[in-house]
């Protein structure tokens, strides 16, 4: 399916571009955009949020919007690392660090966040200790600006023990790991993070201790991350079916297979449900 005219197509004015230097920014309606593209990402049509985030990138070049092409690739380094798009993740996301370099803006949260996203692409690709360093930038900034009931403070901390545990610094991974979840059970409907949490804390309990010694402990943290995806399950949620979904391989691998199943099950209605919308 196209993207709709109506999508991107607004009124602006003329930009005279032989002479940048003269020409006035326009700026890019960055909560239209981030509307359309949560509306598309929950109907899982990715193709129609690549082709969003392009057309809304070369608007904000042509309209000499740093700032909406600093947020942007910020928004396309995460849907690349998403679809598995190495390369192309891990341009956006220096892209973005390079101008938010060049605006000054990166000793401020949103600011910060570009080392987050890049952070998070060197993760998911196998440069665990990259991701360390990355994350070690955002953490005085964040500290700083972020309560300590903050989602974005409780994303970064789990994200950083993850690369953490990647490095096999594992005392400091629990740590973090800890720290993400006071964060995340200050949070309406932080629930699902924290179960998610439990289950990277059982894949660093095996890691720390062996499959046999830690146990007790992993059993512990399945179990507390199932009752959190019973208690937040909703069954239009696409957010829900994105974060269950990461917790389905997590399950099969310790044989709770029937549970794994229903799981997967409920992540299938809630897409398929969407989708009808």
């Amino acid at each position: 399916m196209a993207i709709n005219k109506s999508d991107y197509v607004e009124p602006k004015c003329l930009l005279d571009m032989s002479d940048p230097a003269k020409s006035k920014v326009v700026p890019v309606d960055m909560g239209r955009v981030s509307a359309k593209l949560d509306e598309l990402l929950d109907r899982r049509e990715w193709d129609r949020a690549e082709n969003l985030l392009s057309y809304w990138l070369s608007e904000a070049k042509n309209g000499f919007d740093r700032r909406g092409e600093f947020s942007i690739l910020n928004e396309i380094a995460g849907l690349k690392r998403k679809l598995g798009k190495e390369a192309e993740a891990l341009e956006a996301a220096e892209r973005a660090v390079a101008i938010g370099e060049a605006l000054g803006i990166m000793d401020t949260v949103g600011g910060a966040t570009a080392w987050l996203n890049l952070g998070t692409v060197y993760e998911a690709f196998g440069r665990a200790p990259d991701a360390v360093k990355a994350y070690e930038k955002v953490l005085p900034v964040y500290e700083t600006f972020l309560n300590g009931s903050n989602p974005k403070l409780g994303g970064l901390y789990n994200n950083y023990a993850m690369s953490l545990a990647l490095t096999e610094q594992y005392d400091k991974s629990f740590e973090y790991y800890r720290k993400a979840l006071d964060v995340m059970k200050q949070v309406p409907g932080g629930g699902i993070e924290c179960a998610l949490t439990y289950l990277n804390m059982a894949n660093l309990c095996e890691a720390a201790m062996g499959l046999e010694e830690g146990a007790e402990k992993i059993e512990d943290c399945l179990s507390k991350a199932q009752r959190l995806l019973d208690k937040e399950y909703k069954n239009d949620s696409g957010y829900y079916a994105f974060m269950a979904d990461k917790c389905i391989e997590t399950y099969e691998y310790y044989g709770w297979f029937m549970y794994a199943k229903e799981l997967r099950e409920r992540v299938k209605d809630i897409y398929d449900g969407l989708a009808t919308r």
